[in-house]
Order: structure tokens, then C-alpha cells, then sequence
């Protein structure tokens, strides 16, 4: 049971945070310098993202609860990039960004069924 809150704690603590950043303006963070610093960032938010809601779902016993996390994460991504131009005037809904957190959550679910299948 404490585990179980645990893991709602932080799923939501993380979900406030993705929102968060993402409507925060962002121009002074540190860069890796490779062109693609803003994509990677979007890959493993959103990898983690997939992960932490998988795990909730899991964890409410829901069943097929990595398609659920899919759907779920692709689904946040795609609203929060479209509010973002709604509701920001520095931020702008891009269509790499979209692309790189769809990248993310398949990379982290194709992880999740690896580790389940040879588990």
C-alpha cells in the first residue's frame, strides 16, 4: 500500500512538473550544445513520463496498462503542445517536439514489454 502512494506521489508530483516546464521560459538552462538539446530533453521527459503512468496504472491493477500509458503520455504531449501556443506568447507548438515525445514513450514501452518479457 505505501508503495502505491508512493508511486500516485510521484506521478503526479512528475505530471505537475512536465506541466510546468513546459510553459516556463527556458532560454537560460544549460545546453549540451548538439542542435538537438530541446528534442533529447522532450525524448527522456517524456520516456519518464510513459514510465511513471504506466507504473500508476499498474499499480490501480488497470489491464493492458502499457497501452494505456502510451495513449495516455502521446495523447498529454499532443495537448500540451497545442496549448502551448495558446497560452504562451514565447512558447510555440512544434511538430519535432510532438515527434520527439511520441519518441520517447515508444522507446520507454518497448523497454517496459523487453523487461517484461524476460522478466
Amino acid at each position: 500500500m505505501l508503495k502505491n502512494k508512493l508511486i500516485y506521489t510521484i506521478t503526479i508530483v512528475y505530471t505537475l512538473a512536465i506541466i510546468a516546464l513546459s510553459f516556463m521560459n527556458l532560454q537560460e538552462i544549460p545546453e549540451l550544445n548538439t542542435g538537438f538539446d530541446d528534442k533529447i530533453f522532450h525524448c527522456i521527459a517524456y520516456a519518464l513520463f510513459c514510465l511513471v503512468w504506466y507504473l500508476c496504472f499498474k499499480a490501480l491493477k488497470l489491464k493492458s496498462s502499457l497501452i494505456l500509458a502510451i495513449v495516455f503520455s502521446i495523447a498529454f504531449g499532443g495537448l500540451i503542445e497545442i496549448l502551448q501556443s495558446k497560452l504562451s506568447s514565447y512558447r510555440t507548438t512544434e511538430f519535432f517536439d510532438l515527434l520527439a515525445n511520441t519518441l520517447g514513450v515508444l522507446l520507454m514501452a518497448i523497454g517496459i514489454r523487453l523487461k517484461k518479457r524476460y522478466n
